[in-house]
């Protein structure tokens, strides 16, 4: 995602909604909390994907060709059957 707002957003509604998940498993006593070490091991790693995810912002390889553009990829993609046309 390019704008982090709308990732905010997008991870609070994941959030609230394990927490929703978690909560009624407890209270309905099908389930137990997890310990905290679990929590943080969810959050770094989550962290950790969102780092992943953004370093993919530079220039890249597809088919050895160098792309630098979108118009590049399409190009590179377009005998693959990959892309904006299927």
């Amino acid at each position: 995602m390019d704008n982090d707002k709308l990732f905010t957003a997008y991870t609070l509604v994941i959030i609230a909604a394990l927490a929703s998940v978690i909560t009624a498993s407890v209270l309905a006593g099908t389930a137990s909390l997890p310990t905290p070490l679990v929590f943080l091991e969810h959050i770094g790693l989550s962290l950790l994907f969102r780092t992943a995810y953004k370093s993919f912002d530079g220039t890249y390889w597809v088919n050895n060709i160098h792309i630098d553009s979108v118009e590049e990829a399409e190009e590179a993609t377009a005998g693959l059957g990959v892309g904006a046309g299927i």
